[in-house]
């Protein structure tokens, strides 16, 4: 339908909300993108540094920042339960 443009909100077909979380993708490459999004480029944080990209004043995204961070093993539900046998948590 080439009238997309003038579509109402009603008509706007947004996908299958029934899909299952499994049935999406399961890695970046899945997505079939490149190493952009909306024209925003990928960097990893060597490349970043290496470019200087924070004086240049134009959007990119740096992937794996988090890499090496103590938190991504310290904040895990067994490991906070090894440090923390008798805390209770609550919600």
């Amino acid at each position: 339908n080439n009238n997309e443009a003038t579509r109402s909100s009603d008509e706007i077909d947004y996908g299958n909300h029934n899909a299952e979380w499994e049935d999406g993708p399961s890695s970046w490459e899945e997505f079939g993108h490149d190493n952009q999004f909306c024209g925003v480029q990928y960097l990893t944080v060597e490349e970043w540094e290496r470019g200087k990209y924070w004086e240049k004043n134009k959007p990119v995204i740096v992937k794996n920042v988090t890499d090496g961070w103590k938190a991504l093993h310290n904040w895990k539900k067994q490991e906070m339960i090894r440090r923390y046998p008798d805390a209770e948590a609550t919600m």
